[in-house]
């Protein structure tokens, strides 16, 4: 509603309606009829004195965004109640353990009744008093039993449960003659219905979704007025049930058809007069859930067909194809969806399509003995009728039947829209008739005896095609393609061997040539001038690529593992391009030519052990970063100091590099990443590099000193990493904008610098340094936050006179001798201290724990017996405490509040503390390393106590948590290592969710919407191996910002990205079968949006530096991150013009500045939208960290 038309109700109604907010009560007008409050309960009790015989609706809510008002004196509520009589609607949160009071059935005029607890266990009898009542919900997660008297409240309509501990709802609750609606959507631990339910003869909504295969009662063929039924129930033999069920809508769901004893049952059902249902989805084995088209909870019903025992049913050809005649669904479909069917051919009513003229989408899985497809009818004379060109259906998708040789009648769907077909190995033609004239996408995947896409020039609205395995096509269309294609996708076709006629592609914009071994040319006519994007990858015998330079438009090129291509000249080359990649060319010896291409602004070479030099002539000017790796042969970087645009260098495992440029680097180099460059012994000259900010240094084991006096003074980030004979940085003190320094197993290193360090130095991590004896001057580092150490044995450094006063974060890790941490009281600002792998410590006293320490972790301190001074510690959010097998803290040393994140792991001697305390084990790693507690139920045992948990992560254990708790309170959830996990069904209740990260859990094959709170913020699923299909459509997605998806090779379709608007990042790396089109991209057209498209292949640069992986930047600041690609996709043209400043992202590198280009400048300006692409990867190419936590 808008504010002025609440405003103007309000002032409408005027003093009949009331509200009062926090605990402010200045006076409380005569003749209030409608009060709300917003409050603490202070407000209750002050409301006991005023006059509320007028009162007739009351709501205790709560202020946006913030948690419900909580009754907690039991002793104000139930006068209130006594004082309002009247009450027509009552709605409150009861926080108390105690039950609810007996005065509410004063309340004898009451219609509406809401009553939101987590502690109330059971409800008074006198609820069932309210004779008048037609509304009751029940928001009460502890809830464990319904009065008997329920049934007295003969006028309830509406009754809506949400509790996680009823089994079995009360008999009395099928008196309710008038109740319309009975909504148990949460009540998951339900186990059965009550069995005179079809005595409830007006319900009309009947929901069960969460609860666990219900077995349907025989009564439920009464409810003849039901229309919507949602849940998965069980039943045996039959499906009868649905027979009288005609008012039925929205979607059916029937597996485990095989299981069905009499094939007339399903001809007594009736399927075709139930008219208003929408959606069909027919599976053959009961265990649907697995199959990653199956779409779980969205589906309103779903009956599981269980064989009766003692009971065979026959496996026979004739017998199923009766049995699908008889499922005949009504004429409105929209949807049909056939899996597992065993006849060797359709009824004539799955290809009728004139008399579906609704239907939209048609899906049909593992049909293995299916030959034909027939989508056309014919009238009495055998010609076709004509009025299939109203058909409405857009969709066609077929899987996994091996038998199938051809599909009729697709040329007259004039409204369909997407094909595809996947795992037919017999197809041979698509259609022998033609493809029909609006067909946007076709996706052909392991059709291995296709040889031709024929007919399709004709089809004046296709816009992507896409071919994945067919072994035998040898030619795409002899007539040619559609002139509008605009995305080809071309993998694995071993006959290939040329594109001809591609010239004639126009719109093209996009093309991926992947794994096609015997092409040896793309087109001898050439390819369209308007390509703006080329992948060919392992194309063996492709020696040459010619007509490249009129492809005027061209402006990102990837060549990979193309051994057989010598000579790439920049001549030859378009001067449009702006990213060039090449990779795993064995027989490339030298760039020519590339000083021609202007535009060059990216440029990446990585494993081309044949290069010996980039180019004679010196590259373009205006590259902008220069990417090069495992190019064994290349000595020298020649001609750099001309590269006056280029900001970032990486260069990495070329070992007979020398010396980076006799002539210098460019002035302007801004980031400089060297690594495992074997022979490289010194880096002069970069006193002149006056413009570098970072530098990076690793795996360069004659690099024996670093002259930091060399390196310029505005440097603000060192790393130096596995350098063996560096032992010493002299001149740190010069360095005063350095504000990280990082030093990383140098262990001949034994002084950083006899002058001292930087006093700016804000971030400093050394680790394994075995020599390294001193830090000179670490009390003079007064802007020091953040201290690391680890594995550094001879560094003595926890002194009071050492440690700088300022330090906030303090990490220490294998340090064999430190025995105590004298020093650290000292530090009034540290805020986090982390100690793991400290054997020799012994003991933490109350002296030496600073009083403001808000994180406190402590691992693997096997020596450790005594914590004190815990009870001092006002301000601790987190405590983690694993592997310390000696430590005891007595009963006494209680914490003052309970932090929000605690984790006790491996810790016998704490387990009375933790009883005390009364902690859980919020983590959970696994069952047999779980210590506090000697089961699973114990350790799971309180947690309806605890009302928030921060953070829970589950690892191997999430069958337990599913079965055994409930959880409503939950900010960030991580399943890891789950290797089989069931059907997800217990999140979306949980609403206060907003961070959910989904790891290594290979049994997961698709996600669906319905699966995930609607409140989620953040969703990160990595290493899926499995997963095939995420569905994010079906619900409000405005909550959404970061969506990341990482390394799920086998997933093929991201549903609902455009309808998630609000979107700020969106990361899809290493997975090689997604397929997105534009129209499938998240829209552009909001502002204030930053976005992380999903990328084509142009952008197809380097492995990650971890050093060089962040960056502060503020709301102005462009990211780019660009992930290193295999697969290209597609891309917007709205956005192309700024696809070409790149990155090395696969570090989350963050660079600054635009291209120059003036469009891309303007719509920065106008809508601040950053666009990327962000394409699959392979896991054998990949270096960088693939975890994205």
């Amino acid at each position: 509603m808008h504010d002025m038309i609440h405003d103007l109700a309000k002032l409408i109604a005027g003093n009949e309606c009331y509200t009062i907010v926090d605990n402010w009560l200045s006076c409380f007008p005569d003749g209030v009829r409608h009060l709300c409050i917003q409050g603490q309960e202070e407000l209750v009790k002050s409301l006991c004195s005023q006059n509320l015989r007028a009162l007739r609706t009351f709501l205790l809510s709560a202020q946006c965004g913030c948690v419900y008002n909580m009754i907690k004196e039991v002793t104000h509520f139930p006068l209130l109640l006594l004082r309002t009589e009247c009450l027509r609607t009552l709605k409150f949160v009861w926080k108390s353990e105690d039950e609810l009071p007996d005065s509410i059935s004063n309340l004898k005029h009451l219609r509406y009744l809401h009553i939101t607890s987590k502690f109330v266990k059971r409800l008074p009898e006198s609820v069932c008093l309210l004779y008048h009542l037609q509304t009751l919900i029940l928001d009460c997660d502890g809830l464990a039993k319904l009065p008997d008297g329920l049934g007295n409240l003969i006028n309830l309509r509406y009754f809506k449960l949400q509790t996680y501990w009823i089994k079995r709802l009360p008999e009395s609750v099928c008196q309710l003659s008038n109740l319309q609606t009975l909504d148990l959507h949460w009540c998951k631990q339900l186990k059965e219905l009550p069995s005179g339910i079809g005595s409830l003869t007006n319900l009309r909504y009947l929901d069960t979704v969460r609860a666990q295969s219900l077995c349907l009662p025989a009564g439920i063929k009464k409810l003849t007025n039901l229309q919507r039924l949602h849940g998965c129930y069980e039943v045996q033999g039959g499906i009868g049930v649905l027979k009288d069920l005609v008012n039925l809508q929205g979607d059916l769901c029937i597996s485990g058809l095989r299981n069905l004893v009499s094939i007339g049952d399903a001809k007594d059902v009736g399927l075709k007069y139930k008219h208003k249902l929408e959606q069909l989805y027919l599976f053959w084995d009961a265990n649907c859930e697995n199959d990653w088209h199956y779409e779980g909870d969205n589906i309103g019903l779903h009956l599981k067909v269980f064989l009766e025992e003692n009971k065979d049913v026959p496996a026979d050809e004739k017998r199923e194809e009766a049995l699908l005649e008889y499922l005949q669904p009504p004429t409105n479909l929209k949807k049909l969806l056939i899996s597992g069917y065993g006849g060797s051919k359709f009824p004539e009513w799955v290809g009728n399509l004139l008399s579906f003229a609704s239907l939209k989408d048609i899906v049909i899985i593992d049909c293995e003995k299916i030959r034909s497809l027939p989508l056309y009818i014919h009238d009495s004379l055998g010609k076709l009728d004509a009025s299939i060109s109203k058909s409405m259906l857009e969709r066609v998708s077929i899987y996994g039947c091996p038998k199938l040789t051809s599909i009729g009648g697709l040329h007259n769907l004039h409204s369909l829209k997407q094909l595809k077909i996947s795992v037919c190995p017999q197809l041979l033609i698509l259609s022998e008739e033609g493809l029909p004239s609006k067909l946007q996408k076709l996706h052909n995947e392991e059709c291995q005896w296709l040889t031709s896409l024929s007919g399709m020039q004709n089809l004046t609205s296709f816009g992507a095609l896409n071919i994945y395995n067919c072994l035998q096509l040898w030619l795409l269309s002899e007539q040619g393609l559609p002139f509008k294609l605009q995305y080809l996708h071309i993998e694995e076709c071993q006959q290939l061997t040329s594109l001809p006629g591609m010239q004639h592609l126009a719109s093209l914009r996009a093309l991926t040539i992947t794994k096609c071994p015997q092409l040896r040319l793309l087109s001898e006519e050439g390819l369209p001038s308007k390509l703006e994007s080329l992948h060919i990858e392992k194309c063996q015998q492709l020696t040459l690529l010619s007509g490249m330079q009129n492809l005027t438009s061209l402006r990102a090129l990837t060549i990979k593992n193309c051994p057989q291509l010598r000579l790439l000249s920049g001549e030859e080359l378009p001067s449009s391009l702006q990213d060039l990649h090449i990779e795993e060319c064995q027989q490339l010896m030298s760039l020519q030519g590339m000083q021609n291409l202007a535009s060059l602004e990216l440029l990446t070479i990585t494993n081309c052990p044949q290069l010996q030099l980039l180019s004679e002539e010196g590259l373009p000017s205006k590259l902008q970063y220069l990417y090069i790796e495992e190019c064994q042969q290349l000595t020298s970087l020649s001609g750099m100091q001309n590269l006056t645009s280029l900001g970032k260098l990486t260069i990495r495992n070329c070992p007979q590099l020398l010396l980076l440029s006799e002539e210098g680097l460019p002035s302007k180099l801004e980031k400089l990443y060297i690594e495992k460059c074997q022979q490289l012994t010194s880096l002069s000259g970069m006193q002149n590099l006056t413009s570098l900010i970072a530098l990076t240094i690793k795996s360069c084991p004659k690099l024996r000193l670093l002259s930091v006096e060399d390196l310029p003074s505005i440097l603000q980030d060192l790393h130096i990493e596995e350098c063996q004979q560096l032992i010493s940085l002299p001149g740190m003190q010069n360095l005063t904008s350095l504000g990280e320094l990082t030093i990383i197993n140098c262990p001949q290193l034994q002084l950083l610098s006899e002058e001292g360090l930087p006093t700016n130095l804000q971030d400093l991590h050394i680790e394994e340094c075995q020599q390294l004896i001193s830090l000179q001057g670490m009390q003079n580092l007064t802007s020091l936050e953040a201290l690391t150490i680890i594995n550094c044995p001879q560094l003595w450094l926890l002194s009071k006179e050492e440690l700088p006063s300022k330090l906030q974060y303090l990490y220490i890790a294998d340090y064999q001798q430190l025995t105590s941490l004298s020093g650290v009281q000292n530090l009034a600002s540290l805020r986090a201290l982390t100690i793991t792998n400290c054997p020799q410590l012994r003991l933490l006293s109350e002296e030496e724990l600073p009083f403001k320490l808000q994180r406190l972790f402590i691992e693997k301190c096997q020596q450790l017996t005594s914590l004190s001074g815990m009870q001092n510690l006002t301000s601790l959010d987190a405590l983690t405490i694993q592997n310390c097998p000696k430590l005891q803290i007595i009963a006494e040393e209680q914490l003052s509040s309970m932090p929000k994140y605690v984790d006790i792991i491996d810790c016998p001697g704490l387990v009375k503390w933790c009883e005390v305390q009364k902690i859980n084990c919020i983590q959970v790693v696994s069952g047999n390393k779980l210590t506090i507690s000697n089961s699973w139920g114990k350790i799971m045992h309180g947690f309806d106590d605890l009302t928030s948990i921060e953070h829970l992560c589950f690892s191997n254990s999430w069958k337990l948590f599913l079965e055994t708790i409930s959880i409503s309170i939950l900010e960030e959830l991580t399943i890891w290592g789950c290797t089989h996990v069931p059907s997800i069904r217990c999140l979306p209740e949980v609403t206060s969710l907003r961070s959910m990260v989904i790891k290594d859990c290979p049994g997961i094959q698709h996600m669906a919407d319905q699966a995930l709170p609607c409140t989620l913020d953040s969703l990160v699923v990595d290493s899926c191996e499995d997963l095939r299909c995420l569905q994010l459509a079906l619900q409000n997605r405005d909550a959404l910002k970061e969506l990341q998806i990482v390394n799920c090779p086998k997933l093929t379709m991201v549903e609902g990205l455009n309808c998630i608007f609000f979107l700020r990042l969106l990361r899809i790396e290493q997975c090689p079968k997604i397929q997105l089109s534009p129209a499938d991209l998240p829209p552009f057209n909001f502002p204030r949006v930053k976005i992380a498209l999903v990328l084509q292949e142009k952008f197809n640069p380097p492995q990650s530096e971890e050093a060089e992986n962040r960056e502060t930047i503020d709301d102005k600041t462009l990211e780019k991150r660009v992930m290193r690609c295999v697969v290209i996709e597609h891309f917007n043209n709205a956005v192309s013009p700024i696809l070409n400043a790149a990155s090395d992202c696969n570090t989350g590198q963050i660079l600054e500045g635009l291209p120059s280009s003036s469009t891309s400048q303007s719509l920065l300006e106008d809508k601040e939208i950053v666009a990327m692409m962000i394409g699959g990867m392979e896991d054998n190419d990949c270096h960088h960290d693939k975890n994205p936590l």
